[in-house]
């Protein structure tokens, strides 16, 4: 019984800081910092939020343990061997923090760059990687590419 009497109040700081994160990183603000964060690395802002909307619903806390590799993390889905490759230091708890997340994912995707021609490539690997085809990479055909490029058209509109 004395067990649970020091276990209830770390429960309620658990909760109340999981309260105030996400009143600090509201949708709004995570797309403010998705889009000052791409412009200042010179990328589209619009294929960085058609991911992230992809991937996390603009969720920093997102989680989907099916990746391979032990799952992927954060707003861009991003596995932490993958992150580990721009940061070796990086924990898979780093990958839920925003900023962090962000700075992996524009890392990813201008390394990605020298495997794509085209928005829908960019999309297709970050989906579904990259298959040998002779001497090179080229992306693999992804199943989610039209909702990538739905979500990249409506942003495109709006002129972020």
């Amino acid at each position: 019984m004395d067990s649970y009497k020091k276990i209830i109040p770390i429960m309620f700081v658990f909760i109340f800081i999981a309260y105030l994160i996400k009143r600090v990183y509201t949708r709004d603000k995570i797309i403010a910092l998705i889009t000052s964060m791409s412009k200042s690395a010179g990328i589209d802002p619009a294929i960085m939020l058609a991911i992230a909307r992809q991937e996390s619903n603009f969720n920093p806390y997102a989680n989907n343990p099916t990746d391979p590799g032990a799952g992927s993390f954060g707003l861009f889905g991003i596995t932490l061997n993958l992150a580990k490759k721009f940061n070796p230091r990086i924990t898979a708890n780093d990958l839920y923090l925003p900023t962090e997340n962000i700075k992996i994912a524009i890392k990813l995707y201008k390394d990605n760059l020298k495997f794509t021609k085209t928005v829908s490539d960019i999309f297709d690997v970050w989906n579904a990687g990259l298959i040998k085809k002779g001497d090179r990479y080229i992306p693999r055909p992804s199943p989610n590419l039209m909702k990538y490029v739905s979500y990249y058209k409506i942003y495109k509109a709006k002129e972020v």
